[in-house]
């Protein structure tokens, strides 16, 4: 059932830097603090980069396209920020684990360019491998039994005939089911994360040596970071995107969210942005 089973047709991209990617932002009517901090981003990033990816969960949720014929005010408010952000830069959106509904339409009505599951980014004499990065979580065998499932033609069809109040309620359901099922874990692997929802180092590997690069980044796992590993006779370097979260943290907790720039001279990682 792995995405890893067989190689995809990869998209290639070749751009001036700087580049900025971001994912994991999970918009939603809950979170108009985080939302805000995002904004003030999209409003950023055309006078700082060339280019914006977003990698993925840019929603928290996303059960069809249909949506926002009437968007309720949060949802408007989003697709007018990403709307002026394209119209003043490139900005290319995939799809995550929370999003991959996300369609032509949304596509068309912001002004975005869709963005494969994987993709080859060159920015000067630098080629990364972006993706979301859920496909590199093997371990977890039932959610990608589940991936599997869902990414099925027929399967979004026969979802996309319900009503879209029933949608919201299914993914609601989903949702909580999740939320349930982390709960059930001990406290230490609750705060550190357990392997099975970690990306497996056999299955990175793989995909440096499958596509002879040595630079990926991907969101998802919400660890952000670089990890470096030995492939072969040279170091290869998996760089982690943070998510964004400003609403939902304990007092103790600073908010969080951030970005990566590729430029010519290569990949800087930079967490906590500010509002």
């Amino acid at each position: 059932m792995s995405s890893l089973s067989k190689p995809p047709s990869l998209n290639k991209l070749h751009l001036t830097g700087p580049v900025w990617l971001a994912s994991d932002i999970h918009l939603s009517q809950d979170s108009p603090a985080t939302a805000e901090a995002f904004y003030t981003f999209l409003d950023r990033a055309p006078h700082e980069a060339q280019a914006l990816f977003i990698l993925g969960d840019l929603f928290d949720v996303w059960v069809g396209d249909d949506a926002i014929s009437h968007p309720a005010l949060w949802l408007k408010q989003a697709l007018d920020a990403l709307a002026q952000c394209a119209q003043r830069m490139p900005l290319y959106v995939g799809l995550g684990n929370r999003d991959f509904l996300l369609g032509d339409v949304f596509l068309k009505r912001i002004g975005a360019h869709r963005l494969t599951d994987q993709t080859l980014l060159t920015i000067g004499d630098t080629t990364t491998l972006i993706s979301h990065g859920d496909e590199y979580c093997t371990h977890d065998h039932s959610y990608q039994r589940f991936k599997w499932w869902v990414r099925q033609p027929w399967v979004q069809l026969v979802f996309k005939s319900l009503s879209l109040s029933r949608r919201l309620s299914i993914a609601a359901q989903v949702r909580a089911k999740s939320i349930h099922k982390m709960a059930q874990l001990p406290s230490s692997l609750q705060n550190k994360g357990p392997d099975i929802i970690d990306v497996s180092a056999d299955a990175i590997v793989e995909t440096f040596q499958r596509f002879h690069i040595s630079s990926m980044i991907h969101g998802h796992t919400h660890r952000p970071g670089h990890h470096p590993y030995v492939v072969g006779e040279q170091i290869s370097t998996r760089w982690v995107l943070p998510d964004w979260e400003y609403d939902h943290l304990p007092n103790h907790i600073h908010p969080r969210g951030g970005y990566i720039a590729i430029t010519n001279e290569g990949v800087e990682l930079v967490c906590n942005v500010s509002p």
